[in-house]
């Protein structure tokens, strides 16, 4: 039945796929056994059948339950990402706002130990960043200016300045 709906759902959206195909391939393979019950000459593949659709059930449990995880790995990553952010405004004072409101360009002041809010670059210091978290590099990266730093990544001795570059907002379903 998960193929059946799931093949609906791809023909009405013009882009047939995997759900299709194995849709497509149980129901001629259960037609043409049904006849060969009822007297038509030939093999019925019931048996086939049934392996088949057992084996794509498992596989298709087993890739549901590898985009469950890393779903939840990322809602974990969210969940890590500061909410706030030191933006610093032309006069140069320091505004806390939160994440949602800074633009592409904006100055922000990452303190040391503070979590990267953005990704950008560094326009104004030296320090190291720790970006094991995302990377699993174990060694915190040295960082000057012109570098990227990645959000996410925690400054680990002096206070940066940096401009943010793409800003991106991440819904998790």
């Amino acid at each position: 039945m998960p193929f059946l709906k799931g093949s609906i759902d791809e023909l009405k959206q013009k882009n047939p796929g995997m759900m299709t195909l194995i849709a497509l391939a149980v129901l001629v393979a259960y037609i043409y056994s049904s006849f060969t019950v009822f007297g038509l000459s030939g093999n019925n593949f019931f048996w086939e059948l049934a392996t088949l659709i057992v084996i794509m059930l498992l596989g298709h449990w087993i890739e549901m339950k590898s985009v469950m995880g890393a779903s939840n790995a990322l809602e974990e990553l969210v969940k890590m990402m500061p909410s706030e952010a030191h933006l610093v405004d032309e006069n140069g004072e320091t505004i806390d706002v939160p994440i949602s409101q800074l633009k592409k360009g904006n100055h922000v002041l990452i303190k040391p130990g503070e979590k990267v809010p953005v990704d950008g670059s560094i326009i104004k210091g030296y320090s190291t960043i720790d970006e094991s978290m995302l990377t699993g590099e174990s060694v915190p990266v040295e960082k000057q200016v012109k570098d990227e730093v990645i959000a996410g990544s925690i400054n680990v001795e002096v206070s940066l300045l940096c401009q943010t570059k793409h800003l991106i907002s991440v819904t998790i379903y």
